[in-house]
């Protein structure tokens, strides 16, 4: 009875919880529908509110499109009538350059043997005399200065304008602008020779002079690359417009100007001779001159319709102002002459050492010298000229097989380092510095060595008159006096110890004049500190740079520029980018391209830089990467960057995000990259791609934020081919964003590859919408060697499309790491190879799945608790795609409560409808 009333009891029991069950399953049922008509619900109306918005983006983009025409239109309007204003101006221009050009033929004579010309007396020397006041001439007043500045460059574009090839000067400088009586100037040394004054009436003198230019007036870029354009003269004239206002030496004359216009103590740099200038037509004159000295020649504006009408509007200004007495040309207070010299009569039939002499011309029976060069009897006189005026077929200076140095020209090179040393300590440099200095600077060395032995060769040195003092020097005090004269105070040489070239040094070193060297080596040692620790990750700045490299497509500013020709500077040594890192290579290269480095304070600037890198997320350790792949940084003003760092942290969500990004990517930071992210968003904003999306793509490869979106258009239309746009395209780029960045050919070649194993255009699409990883892997070393793979495992050319579309998956999962471990796991519990191929066969994501998270718990519950073979499994694999915990175990306890006995597929391929009604009755 116990027993029956217990069986009673438990039937009830079991009863009521099956009603219970049954009760649940209707329940959900029936919140499933509603749920699903809820979603389809929601569905409907996002969709017609993202037809609304776009309906108005649209409407809006057409508004601003009509609008940007109607501005372009305009502009286009008025730039047609600045031009037709520019060319009726330049036509008076060319005019009166070729008026004034025609008087500057006056050629007296010629010198074939020696390539001189003999010019009209033009008394009142150069204007480098007047400038500087030699010879004790007064100065110059600004309204005459103003007229010689746009003289010179009247003249400039007469030259540049000659047909049928322009002709460039390559050494304007003021020593060749000379003036005559009225200050009218005239360009002289045209490439030929160059004019010196003399005080004697109706005499002129000359020397032999080269074409290739002068230090501190020759183009960088000219200098660089041995590229020669109009615009290399262009440059000089901005030097020397410099120097016509503030009288001063061009030597970092540039970054002098620039420094007082910021801090506006401009006024302070005009030349102090001159009492009354005019402040802001001065201002505007050197903005202009400025522009002209750019580095970059494609900065430089045009020397016609830009420079040449400006100095126009100063010139009329100037007249306007102009005393009558100077446009009388009396100059009767000034002197005759801006410079004393001694005459030197030579005879009409004056021996010149070659078969075939030609005397001078018969108008010119005198030659001047300086008065630097003492009187000489006459065999002197013709072999001092004979010294300095060899002909063309003796060369005294080979420099393709040199001279060795006696044992006494090695003592006195010795002695040379021994004096740069001493020279150096001068400056408070310690004596252990400065011996390394003059040992790691052995091409200064010889500049000073040979400028002195050429100077101890000179006949005056020994023959008495002036000059006669340096006989008496030691030969350390002449070295000595020659680095003085250089006028760098030692820089030169320190810069050449770190490893840049004597030319490179001399550069640089013109824009440090204002530097003291214990300070400057103070800085370097710091720099070198940051840039150059003893990481070992030297290596993957090159990458990095590489990278960056390949992949910038759009129009680059001045400081991506700059940071490219670096990393080519570097590309073109030993080791290539790999030596990015190296400290030996790449300081003097990055001193090179960006030597306002070495101008930056190192307490107001460079130590706040570190320390606000440092709080946006930078390791100290780590900034090397930051300032070796964009140099730039160092230089800019932190509250730029700030603002810069600000605008991007709204695409990357976390600043510790941001900040190990940068370590990788600092480049980001330029302002074209800024202008491209805004380009960017515009263009997949009217690609109807969310903007979240965009940022995601970007976030995980910045390197798309240097592409241009002419290249993005090109991918985007290769995609709506396969059928992905809109939403689709913005989850295809958030998931693999590196394929915006892929060659539409490789592209393409991804696609044929796919069709070949047997998909159509349209599963190809879908392929790619699931995986587009696929689309950015290489054929030969990924894809190919997946397909043998699979042929390995058993599954056969037939059987691939299948397998594929169900788990595209595979051809970029890692099959040492994923795949080989999950097949060594199904064999270990049973399975046979031939199982395991058919598994895939039928269902392919069977090797997607973790071990300890989802094959592992299913098997174990399969054995364990349902006590069914493993085999079972290979009949149906799907069994491992269900949850264990929402549907194995609950439909498992329902059937064993009913002691129903079925196979996996009958027991988990159902809904839940069809096994409500089949298994419970419902």
């Amino acid at each position: 009875d116990g027993m029956e009333s217990e069986m009673r009891r438990l039937k009830l029991e079991l009863k009521q919880t099956m009603e219970m069950y049954s009760e649940a399953c209707r329940e959900a049922l029936s919140a499933k529908q509603k749920a699903t008509e809820l979603n389809r619900w929601r569905i409907e109306e996002e969709r017609r509110l993202e037809e609304a918005r776009f309906s108005e983006e649209a409407a809006l983009s057409i508004i601003e499109q009509e609008r940007a025409r109607c501005r372009e239109a305009i502009e286009a309007a008025e730039e047609a009538k600045r031009k037709a204003e520019i060319e009726a101006h330049r036509r008076v221009n060319i005019e009166k350059a070729l008026k004034e050009a025609a008087q500057t033929k006056k050629s007296k004579g010629a010198c074939p043997e020696y390539g001189i010309l003999v010019y009209e007396h033009l008394a009142k020397g150069s204007l480098e005399d007047c400038l500087f006041k030699r010879g004790n001439t007064p100065a110059l007043c600004w309204q005459i200065r103003f007229r010689i500045a746009a003289e010179i460059a009247t003249g400039l574009l007469f030259l540049h304008q000659t047909k049928p090839e322009p002709l460039v000067h390559r050494d304007l400088k003021p020593g060749n602008i000379l003036l005559d009586n009225n200050y009218t100037s005239k360009i002289g040394d045209v490439g030929l020779a160059r004019l010196v004054p003399a005080t004697a009436e109706n005499v002129t003198q000359y020397y032999m002079t080269s074409a290739a230019g002068t230090f501190c007036y020759i183009d960088p870029e000219y200098q660089k690359t041995g590229m020669l354009g109009v615009k290399s003269d262009v440059y000089s004239l901005g030097i020397m417009l410099l120097q016509i206002i503030t009288a001063r030496p061009p030597m970092g004359l540039t970054h002098v100007v620039e420094q007082a216009i910021e801090n506006g103590a401009f006024k302070e740099v005009l030349d102090p001779d001159v009492p009354d200038w005019p402040v802001e037509e001065a201002l505007s004159y050197a903005k202009l001159a400025l522009q002209c000295a750019e580095l970059r020649r494609k900065d430089r504006p045009d020397l016609g319709t830009e420079v040449l009408s400006k100095l126009n509007e100063l010139r009329d200004f100037a007249e306007e102002k102009m005393n009558y007495l100077y446009f009388a040309g009396s100059f009767a207070s000034l002197p005759s002459s801006a410079m004393t010299t001694k005459s030197l009569s030579i005879p009409l039939d004056f021996p010149f050492p070659s078969p075939k002499a030609h005397p001078l011309p018969t108008l010119h029976p005198k030659i001047q010298f300086p008065c630097k060069f003492p009187l000489f009897s006459l065999p002197q006189r013709i072999q001092f000229l004979r010294n300095q005026c060899p002909p063309k077929c003796q060369n005294h200076n080979d420099n393709n097989n040199p001279v060795p140095y006696t044992s006494q020209q090695e003592a006195h090179f010795t002695e040379t380092q021994e004096a740069i040393s001493q020279f150096l300590q001068e400056f408070g440099i310690s004596a252990a510095e400065s011996n390394s200095i003059a040992l790691n600077s052995p091409k200064y060395a010889k500049m000073l060595f040979d400028s002195v032995k050429d100077l101890e060769e000179w006949t005056s040195w020994k023959s008495g008159g002036d000059g006669n003092e340096f006989a008496t020097l030691g030969f350390k005090e002449k070295v000595a006096y020659m680095a003085k004269e250089k006028g760098d105070n030692g820089k030169v040489a320190f810069l050449e110890s770190l490893g840049l070239s004597l030319s490179s040094s001399m550069n640089v070193a013109r824009y440090l004049h204002g530097e003291s060297l214990p300070n400057l080596i103070h800085k370097v040692k710091y720099m070198k500190e940051i840039l150059f620790s003893d990481s070992d990750d030297k290596r993957l700045v090159g990458k990095y740079a590489r990278c960056m490299m390949m992949n910038l497509s759009i129009p680059i500013d001045e400081d991506l520029q700059q940071t490219l020709s670096l990393f080519e500077k570097v590309e073109a040594r030993r080791g290539g980018l790999d030596m990015l890192g190296s400290s030996e290579v790449t300081f003097r290269c990055l001193v090179e391209s960006f030597p306002r480095i070495l101008l930056l304070p190192l307490d107001l600037h460079l130590k706040p830089m570190v320390e606000f890198l440092e709080s946006i997320g930078v390791p100290k350790e780590h900034m090397r990467e930051i300032f070796l792949l964009f140099p730039p940084v160092i230089i800019c003003d932190i509250t730029g960057i700030s603002r810069k760092v600000q605008a991007l942290k709204k695409v990357w969500a976390f600043d510790k995000d941001f900040g190990k990004m940068l370590l990788k990517y600092p480049w980001i930071l330029s302002t074209a990259i800024q202008k491209n992210y805004k380009e960017i968003v515009s263009f997949f904003h009217t690609e109807k791609v969310d903007k979240s999306s965009v940022d995601t793509a970007i976030r995980s490869w910045p390197h798309i934020l240097g592409c241009s979106t002419s290249k993005l258009e090109v991918m985007v239309e290769q995609l709506a081919e396969l059928g992905i746009r809109n939403k689709k395209l913005g989850q295809v780029i958030s998931k693999s964003p590196q394929l915006l960045l892929r060659k539409p050919q490789e592209f393409l070649q991804v696609v044929l590859f796919l069709e070949d194993l047997g998909f159509d255009r349209e599963t190809v699409g879908q392929v790619a919408s699931r995986c587009p990883e696929i689309f950015a892997a290489s054929i030969e070393k990924t894809l190919k060697k997946k397909i043998e793979f699979l042929d390995r495992i058993g599954v056969s050319k037939d059987h691939l499309p299948r397998v594929i579309k169900k788990y595209p998956e595979l051809l970029v999962s890692d099959v040492n790491r994923t795949i080989l471990p999950r097949m060594k796991y199904l064999k270990d519990v049973g399975l046979s190879k031939k199982d395991i191929a058919f598994m895939v066969r039928r269902f392919s994501p069977l090797l997607g799945y973790s071990i300890d998270e989802v094959l592992r718990p299913k098997y174990e519950f399969l054995v364990n608790t349902m006590k069914k073979p493993v085999e079972d499994v290979v009949g149906y694999p799907r069994y491992f795609s269900y949850s264990l915990e929402k549907k194995i175990m609950p439909r498992f306890w329902v059937l064993k409560g009913r002691n129903i006995e079925c196979s996996l597929k009958d027991m988990l391929a159902k809904n839940d409808e069809e096994f409500a009604a089949d298994f419970m009755g419902f």
